[in-house]
């Protein structure tokens, strides 16, 4: 039983996306050290504190009603939310999260795997401007555009 449980805890060391369990009123019960590469924050400076500690202020409400979803999610539900987060560089990173409620298990708790998606989340946004200036540039051009695709000949 030992051994399977060393094999259990040497995954979840090095798994890409950092696990959480948290509690009810909020209080991380458990944080993998995956969430340290994440975040920048180790197991010991977060565990006992609040999973919001360190949201950005804008995104408050919003994981505040994310969490009351996973309190009141069945055990298959999983509930996800997208919001950015301060590392612990002073930098801000966006983190994706998929909470599922874990409390009638062995868990005793509120289990969140956290990813992070920044870099996804800046090709959006790069997307977004680029799409944006180039809208401007058509609407604004007093010459006549025509846009040739090879699709479908």
């Amino acid at each position: 039983m030992e051994l399977a449980k060393e094999k259990h805890q040497e995954i979840v060391r090095h798994l890409s996306d950092g696990i959480l369990i948290v509690g009810e009123s909020g209080d991380i019960l458990y944080e993998s050290p995956a969430l340290q590469r994440i975040t920048g924050y180790s197991p010991d400076e977060r565990v006992g504190g609040q999973v919001f500690e360190h949201v950005h202020p804008d995104d408050q409400q919003q994981v505040q009603e994310t969490f009351s979803e996973i309190l009141n999610s069945e055990d298959d539900e999983i509930v996800t939310d997208q919001f950015r987060y301060r590392h612990k560089d002073g930098s801000w990173i966006w983190l994706e999260t998929k909470g599922r409620n874990q409390t009638a298990t062995a868990v005793g708790g509120y289990v969140v795997r956290v990813s992070d998606i920044t870099e996804s989340k800046e090709r959006e946004e790069r997307l977004k401007q680029t799409t944006a200036r180039l809208e401007a540039l058509f609407e604004s051009s007093p010459d006549m555009i025509d846009i040739h695709t090879t699709e479908g000949t």
